[in-house]
């Protein structure tokens, strides 16, 4: 999964810039693994990973209900177009509700294909509610 993680950050406009840490890569993956709160998938085809999807449950900070959120969702650019990420994503549907979530958050920050990347959710069945805006600061 380190290797796909590498594959996306190098890829992502929004990320490429900053550096890529392997080793840190896998000690969060191990951490999220072994998280009750975190779902972390793999897609693999003939062996190699294609595709990955690491979420988050938590609860809104006005009541006790909860939500999930995706923190990384990738599949690697030659199996785009197929069901790599239709499949993940139905996984961590399934998975929210049965953590109880009311919501489902997901989007895309890595700068990849925004545009693209937002009619596929929308296809999915997602609206668009909110916009990410950043700014880059202290930067060495």
């Amino acid at each position: 999964m380190a290797s796909l993680g590498a594959q996306m950050h190098r890829e992502a406009p929004g990320y490429a810039w900053l550096p890529y840490d392997r080793e840190k890569v896998i000690a969060q993956g191990c951490r999220w693994i072994e998280s009750r709160s975190h779902l972390v998938l793999g897609a693999f085809e003939d062996g190699e990973p294609v595709g990955m999807l690491v979420a988050a449950i938590q609860r809104f900070y006005f009541c006790d209900l909860a939500f999930a959120s995706d923190l990384v969702l990738y599949v690697r650019q030659d199996r785009r177009g197929g069901s790599t990420a239709h499949r993940l994503v139905a996984r961590f549907r399934d998975w929210a509700r049965e953590c109880g979530a009311v919501q489902i958050n997901i989007g895309e920050s890595a700068g990849i294909d925004p545009k693209g990347v937002g009619r596929w959710l929308q296809r999915m069945g997602f609206d668009s509610e909110a916009v990410i805006y950043k700014e880059r600061i202290n930067v060495w």
